[in-house]
């Protein structure tokens, strides 16, 4: 089991622990750009962000902070440029525990030794247990990683965070008395935090408990009406209890919330088929509908790995006829917004920078804070601006 998500989550908790930046145009410019992601703003954010890494920061808490919000923004990458380079200037338990999250997020087994440093400067931070926790278990190192978190958890026994991600690896370490017990707990103390109800209805359905994963369930439900997987997981659940009615009408439920669930299609596809066959096949037409969209975007990815191949010796015309026909296969589907991109590029080291221009501009629709979109069509118009001046002259 993946533990990255966790790491997300503790990056988030370090955003909110408030590093003391004071105030002036950085303060404000990252207050923004947080405020934009977190909005959901992708554009916005990665506009602000873009600007941020252009400029020189000489406070450390700034740079740390925008390779923090790099990395919530999912451009991890980037956060780690710049989180190494600050780790190099600045070395120091808040620069390592920044950088060794990213890396625990990017899968670099060194995040466990730059996260140790952490432990060993601050013994007595529970986070900094939790953090080392969390790079244990996201590199199947089950046991180290307990026995960090029992660690945490005995530096805080009201840390939500510690008991929730002990709970975890207690599950996966297949001891779901104690790990059930930990998920209670880590809920008591967050009564109001999501992440921590689902897992516990996850533990509470794996080992039977239907009527108290039930009640968790209608707690996330209560909590935030619109949390797709709570509805979806309560029909499965109401259905195993026998309930038929009530597991497709949370199935339903997950439909009107986001139309292509395609397990919750799937599901009501075959609950129905004999007691109303009509609802039935809209569900199972729904359902092939997005199955052929994925197959397009399966063929389309297919295509361009051949571009790919292509590209890497240089082999512009074929590159390029291949991502179009890679384009045309997908149509509107997941990937488009690469494909154009990666034509777009292709365009350009071909030095046909018209059409790597309309590319880029239609890539960055879908992509909107993709950093090598916005630079590579700065360096186009600088470049066309330079020929424009050329030519007059």
């Amino acid at each position: 089991m993946s533990y990255r998500t966790l790491g997300r989550l503790i990056i988030v908790l370090v955003l909110g622990t408030r590093i003391t930046l004071g105030g002036g145009a950085e303060a404000n410019d990252l207050a923004r750009a947080e405020a934009l992601i977190d909005a959901g703003d992708s554009a916005g954010g990665g506009a602000l962000l873009h600007n941020l890494m252009q400029q020189p920061h000489e406070k450390t808490e700034v740079r740390i902070r925008l390779g923090l919000l790099l990395a919530k923004a999912e451009r991890l990458t980037e956060a780690e440029a710049i989180l190494r380079r600050t780790a190099a200037a600045a070395p120091g338990a808040d620069t390592w525990t920044a950088l060794g999250m990213v890396l625990t997020r990017l899968r670099r087994p060194e995040a466990i030794g730059i996260l140790r440093k952490v432990v060993e400067a601050r013994p007595q931070s529970t986070s900094a247990h939790v953090n080392l926790g969390i790079a244990f278990a996201d590199f199947s190192r089950l046991r180290e990683a307990l026995m960090a978190f029992d660690r945490a958890v005995l530096l805080d026994p009201q840390s939500s965070e510690a008991q929730y991600n002990r709970g975890r690896v207690l599950m996966d370490l297949n001891r779901p008395a104690e790990g059930i017990k930990a998920l209670r707990t880590a809920c008591e103390h967050s009564p109001q935090k999501i992440s921590h109800l689902y897992q516990l209805a996850l533990a509470e359905q794996r080992v039977g408990d239907l009527p108290a994963a039930t009640g968790t369930l209608r707690r996330i439900i209560e909590i935030n009406p619109l949390h797709v997987d709570a509805h979806y997981l309560l029909g499965r659940t109401m259905r195993q209890l026998g309930q038929t009615d009530q597991a497709v009408e949370s199935w339903r439920q997950v439909l009107t919330i986001r139309p292509d669930h395609t397990p919750a299609l799937y599901a009501l596809q075959h609950t129905l088929a004999k007691s109303a066959p009509v609802e039935a096949r809209t569900y199972r037409d729904r359902y092939a509908e997005i199955q052929n969209r994925s197959y397009a975007a399966d063929r389309s990815r297919a295509i361009a790995n051949v571009a790919i191949a292509a590209a890497s010796n240089r082999d512009w015309p074929v590159a390029i006829e291949r991502l179009l026909d890679a384009i045309r296969v997908c149509g509107p589907c997941s990937v488009a917004a690469e494909l154009h991109k990666r034509l777009g590029l292709v365009y350009c080291k071909a030095g046909d920078l018209v059409n790597g221009k309309v590319e880029l501009e239609l890539a960055v629709k879908g992509m909107p804070a993709d950093a090598e979109i916005r630079q590579t069509l700065e360096l186009i118009k600088q470049a066309m601006s330079s020929m424009d001046r050329e030519v007059k002259e």
